[in-house]
């Protein structure tokens, strides 16, 4: 697990994804955060709310199960 994996299981909910790149201590360039962020997506790890900020998702199994489920979506 990355520092940058541990850091938003730590603080889910806090940061959007944006305020990341301006942020010392990950000794990583924007590019390598965004990279790391499209692969946690890609792995259900984390979501996106309407406003950027991250989330982590600690039950990738419950979250598949109810994002298949149409009448939870946000319209």
């Amino acid at each position: 697990m990355t520092a940058l994996s541990k850091f938003l299981m730590g603080y889910s909910g806090h940061f959007r994804a944006d305020d990341l790149a301006s942020m010392p201590g990950f000794g990583m360039s924007s590019g390598e955060i965004n990279r790391e962020i499209a692969h946690l997506l890609r792995d259900n790890k984390i979501a996106l709310d309407s406003t950027g900020t991250i989330g982590w998702i600690y039950d990738t199994e419950l979250f598949e199960r109810y994002h298949a489920m149409p009448e939870l979506r946000v319209r």
